[in-house]
């Protein structure tokens, strides 16, 4: 599996941090994201945002992961993911939600979503 780089890795949110004092460090996803052990949501979304005067007390390894403001997280999900995100969001919201219902009790019940 391997990482792209998009442009829509949601930089709204990106900038809303970052007119808050925090600056995005994408420390984490590079370490974790082909361990099936740790849930794909937090393999390929975990982003630290860190506020500037803690930022630069971090170990260096942590601040040379610091992501430039302009530039576009790496993306990590898999195409097949993407793909299946793509339909689920044109799905009702009704029918994601009962899914997700199910995905989730099936979670708790030990059962592979």
């Amino acid at each position: 599996m391997g990482k792209t780089t998009s442009t829509s890795s949601c930089p709204i949110t990106g900038a809303l941090f970052r007119k808050r004092g925090y600056s995005a460090f994408d420390y984490l996803r590079p370490l974790v994201f082909e361990d099936p052990a740790i849930a794909r949501w937090y393999r390929f979304n975990t982003i630290l945002y860190v506020s500037d005067d803690i930022g630069v007390r971090l170990p260096e390894s942590v601040r040379r992961s610091r992501v430039p403001d302009a530039q576009a997280l790496d993306y990590y999900w898999p195409a097949a993911y993407r793909l299946r995100n793509a339909v689920i969001r044109r799905l009702p919201t009704g029918v994601v939600n009962r899914v997700s219902h199910i995905n989730a009790v099936w979670a708790a019940r030990g059962a592979p979503a």
